[in-house]
């Protein structure tokens, strides 16, 4: 007889516990030497400035102080960035970084800290996964190890924090396991109390798979409701079950409604505001540029440890050009290929006659469905495979080639089965029932070190964090000391205006690089970092098209207290601009150590202005700098969005549109550039009040200017041929007539700011 103690110490042996507790030691120890994390300050976030690490640590700290994302009123100014125009269902990273700057109280300490133990969480959830398809506890530690520490996890990292934190993936693909092998998703546990067996049941589970896969990943989910479609099609023709197929389109129901749930406060924004198209361009183009390639796939790592290696991946991407890099890894590489194989095998053997069929085991099983599913991923993923269709109806979703995180998992999961199976072999083979556990750790241990030296290399797992330092700690004392020359609160105009977010580099520098006074700074207001595609973001692009002098007037009227420049975007390296500014408001106060940023007070100018203009002027010039119009042209295909089938079937139109914020009519001067490249081409561009302005486009463009009145809201001005006809398409979405370079001067803000003949700050007639 053994005691209960014996006996409670026996099933915690043999029960999974210990095997996640060695998961998450692995890759904790695995993640920390690959990273080389003891190199770093985890005081300043591993990826800073220069990509979108920058806009990732804004997030943070937007959490932390405001206690969400999606209002920072330190951004934007003299309004506030507002994410609501960037609808995603990604609010579970966001509750992690409230969480952790909480209990931490310190934003870019929180994302590090975040960013590390998602290795953790993935390798646990992946370690789930395999014990679901039958992995053996000692193959599941090495796999879901390697699964943690993918290279996709490195190349992404802090940059895309949110696709690095794949740690949900595991967890929605359980689901789809469980409904291609034909298991049911909403059944209770048996042979328990009711309330007990509901609660402990398939059910909750696939619940709570789901509710954390819809709050973490608009892309993740996305891809799981395309498994969920095709998975539920193959479980209804292999077992002929209608319950199968009705419970996988009830889960995938249910992770859609998690989904726009999670995405509800931005469709409501929008409803109430209007769509805005240009805050997060996606085009159907991309969806093939972002495409999965199998090459990507399996050619080595960046930067491999093996010199040779590391070169043909280099000459690959000059040859074919870059990628995000969506490699998998030698062993999920040979996951890939078996899986390929095995596809071909079982093809060849339906073939045979039915009683020479071989028959499947276990594992066969469990590799057949996984071969399935990643045979689905590739079709859908891959360069001209599905995905191009999808994009036909929506191209929201562009970066297939993502599908590669959830490919490594599959892939990844059918080497550790079959290297289960041929040890299983072994031992029924004669080793010795001692030997075979030696063999088993043995081939684990050689496994894991393939895996290891071949997914880490520091070219691609180590950040600069010395360099990465040294900058973030220039940074803090360059803000600082602007800090300290302006009032607390006080607001500054950063030049040149930069598009926010997601908009070409300018001599290399992202756009997210103006979000950095703000991640050193606690109460100064910034006008960078607004969602384009608003009035109240983009009247900064119209006041970058004023004379220095006015520009300077309109910025000490509208209350900002300094101009800050950053000559890196500059054609010119921002000489011109820095010039104009000293001799409108003399010597910079500050500049940064390497001279890139120079910041102006506003203070003379400030005075200036109170000599030319009255109190209610000043206001004027302010609500008319601050709220101007809006004017793009319509369409441009390479700065909005756009519905591809929904494009073909409205036919091509030109036109104008103006967006004006205000509750009152503006009368503008608006100029613009049209141009037919089959011109010269007579055309008519039509006002609201039925009258028309003619003119004919020619192939190197013209430029008009025109006055316009426009009421509050939005105004189309549409451009018709004067013959009557319709605009002919030149590659069956685009026309031969274009309209660029729009922009919309307030005519009575000319009027105030044509007083201003010398620098303001030189003024010396009084109003």
């Amino acid at each position: 007889m053994t005691s209960p103690v014996l006996r409670s110490a026996l099933r915690f042996y043999r029960s999974d516990f210990l095997m996640y507790a060695a998961v998450a030691v692995v890759t904790a120890v695995s993640s920390w030497v690959a990273l080389e994390a003891w190199k770093a300050n985890w005081k300043v976030p591993f990826a800073y400035i220069g990509g979108d690490g920058g806009l990732i640590a804004a997030h943070f700290k937007t959490v932390l102080e405001t206690g969400w994302y999606e209002v920072q009123p330190l951004l934007g100014a003299p309004s506030s960035q507002i994410y609501y125009d960037w609808k995603v269902a990604d609010n579970l990273h966001f509750m992690w970084a409230w969480l952790l700057g909480h209990l931490l109280g310190n934003p870019f300490l929180a994302e590090n800290v975040y960013y590390f133990i998602g290795y953790i969480f993935a390798g646990l959830t992946a370690a789930w996964f395999m014990r679901t398809v039958g992995m053996s506890r000692l193959m599941t530690i090495v796999m879901a190890t390697l699964y943690a520490i993918a290279p996709f996890h490195f190349i992404r990292n802090e940059n895309h924090m949110w696709f690095a934190s794949y740690y949900s993936v595991p967890l929605a693909l359980v689901v789809v396991y469980w409904i291609i092998s034909g298991q049911p998703l909403w059944s209770r546990r048996p042979n328990v109390n009711v309330v007990w067996g509901v609660l402990t049941g398939r059910g909750v589970a696939t619940l709570l798979c789901l509710a954390i896969s819809g709050t973490a990943s608009t892309y993740y989910s996305f891809y799981t409701l395309m498994f969920f479609a095709a998975a539920g099609l193959i479980a209804l023709v292999r077992y002929r079950r209608w319950t199968r197929f009705i419970g996988a389109a009830l889960a995938g129901l249910f992770l859609l409604a998690v989904m726009v749930l999670n995405m509800l406060p931005d469709i409501l924004y929008a409803h109430e505001n209007g769509a805005n198209t240009q805050a997060v361009a996606r085009t159907p183009g991309s969806s093939y540029v972002f495409s999965l390639r199998l090459s990507d796939l399996l050619l080595p790592v960046p930067f491999h440890r093996i010199p040779e290696l590391a070169e043909l991946r280099a000459a690959y991407e000059t040859v074919f050009g870059p990628s995000e890099r969506p490699v998998l890894g030698v062993v999920a590489g040979l996951g890939l290929l078996l899986a390929i194989g095995f596809a071909i095998y079982r093809i060849s053997a339906v073939a045979r006659p039915r009683g020479i069929r071989p028959a499947l085991g276990p594992t066969q099983q469990a590799v057949g469905h996984l071969t399935a599913l990643t045979l689905l991923g590739l079709l859908i993923s891959t360069a001209g495979g599905f995905s191009v269709l999808i994009a036909l109806f929506t191209s929201d979703v562009r970066g297939w080639n993502r599908m590669s995180i959830l490919l490594a998992l599959f892939c990844i999961s059918i080497v550790g089965l079959l290297v289960d199976a041929t040890l299983r072999r072994f031992a029924v083979a004669g080793i010795r029932r001692k030997l075979a556990p030696v063999l088993a750790f043995v081939v684990a241990v050689v496994i894991f070190s393939i895996g290891y030296y071949d997914q880490t290399p520091p070219g691609i797992a180590v950040q600069d964090y010395a360099g990465t330092a040294a900058s973030f700690k220039e940074d803090a004392a360059f803000i600082a000391k602007i800090d300290k020359t302006i009032p607390t609160g006080a607001s500054v105009l950063q030049l040149p205006y930069r598009r926010f977010p997601e908009t070409t580099r300018v001599n290399d520098v992202s756009d997210s690089d103006q979000l950095m006074p703000y991640l050193h700074s606690a109460t100064t207001h910034w006008s960078g970092g607004g969602i384009k595609g608003r009035p109240l973001v983009e009247w900064q692009g119209t006041l970058g098209t004023l004379p220095t002098t006015r520009l300077v007037a309109a910025t000490a009227a509208s209350g900002f207290s300094g101009i800050l420049v950053d000559r890196k975007p500059y054609a010119d390296d921002g000489d011109l601009i820095v010039a104009q500014l000293t001799r409108s408001l003399g010597k910079p106060l500050v500049v940064s150590d390497d001279g890139r940023r120079v910041f102006f007070s506003t203070e003379r100018a400030t005075t200036g202005i109170a000599k030319l203009y009255s109190a209610a002027e000043q206001t004027e010039i302010k609500n008319r700098t601050t709220q101007a119009v809006y004017a793009y042209s319509e369409p441009n295909f390479d700065r909005d969005g756009y519905n591809f089938l929904s494009t073909i079937n409205a036919g091509y139109k030109v036109g104008i549109e103006l967006d004006n914020p205000t509750d009152k009519s503006v009368t503008l001067d608006l100029t613009f550039r049209i141009a037919d490249g089959e011109g010269p081409t007579n055309f008519t561009l039509n006002f609201p009040d039925g009258s028309a302005l003619a003119g004919t486009a020619v192939a190197h463009g013209t430029t008009m200017t025109t006055p316009v009145t426009v009421g509050p809201g939005k105004t189309y001005l549409p451009i018709t041929l004067a013959s009557g006809k319709p605009i002919e398409r030149i590659d069956g979405i685009r026309g031969t007539l274009k309209v660029t370079s729009v922009t919309a001067l307030d005519t009575r803000l000319s009027e105030l700011l044509a007083r201003v003949t010398v620098p303001v700050a030189e003024q010396t007639t009084t109003k």
